[in-house]
């Protein structure tokens, strides 16, 4: 799994793998089709609807990926069977472009239309943990909840638990 390559798709709405033999499967997409939506929780990857992915996580030999508005998504790849593990519910506007896990198995999440950088702990619980919702460049030195953020894209957490974000159009990782 760790030495596999997976490509996010997002205008053919899949996700592929490259093998270390250079071998491309794809491994979720409706049965190969230009089509998206979300359907198929339970059952094969391969025959799943999803709205163009945009970035993966792999963790415990399950793939992690968000896609367009506002589903986590878990490929397990072993079995290849795909589940929704996270969606939000909010009425308002909601795009995940970013994921990652921390060793302690939170989920952090990057949401692109409300500027800010969202913790799911193991029992569901939502944090905001940095982004004050605010388009900007303003708060380094400050209170992560306080920051402006112009356009998180992606979210990683470092060996020590640090999290990084990349802010696309400020351009700067924080």
């Amino acid at each position: 799994v760790i030495d596999n390559l997976y490509i996010s798709d997002f205008d053919n709405y899949a996700i592929r793998k490259v093998d270390t033999s250079g071998i491309i499967t794809t491994i979720v997409s409706y049965c190969g089709a230009l089509s998206h939506g979300h359907s198929g929780d339970g059952g094969p990857a391969t025959a799943a609807a999803i709205n163009q992915p945009i970035n993966m996580a792999i963790k415990e030999n399950n793939l992690y990926f968000v896609q367009y508005l506002n589903y986590v998504q878990k490929v397990d790849l072993t079995t290849g069977i795909i589940t929704t593990e996270y969606a939000d519910t909010k009425p308002t506007l909601t795009w995940f472009t970013g994921i990652d896990f921390d060793n302690a198995g939170n989920m952090y999440l990057v949401d692109i239309y409300a500027r800010q950088l969202i913790k799911i702990d193991k029992l569901g619980n939502k944090t905001i943990i940095a982004g004050s919702g605010t388009m900007g460049s303003g708060g380094d030195g400050g209170p992560a909840t306080d920051a402006e953020f112009n356009s998180l894209s992606n979210v990683r957490v470092g060996k020590n638990g640090d999290l990084f974000v990349s802010d696309g159009y400020n351009p700067r990782i924080r």
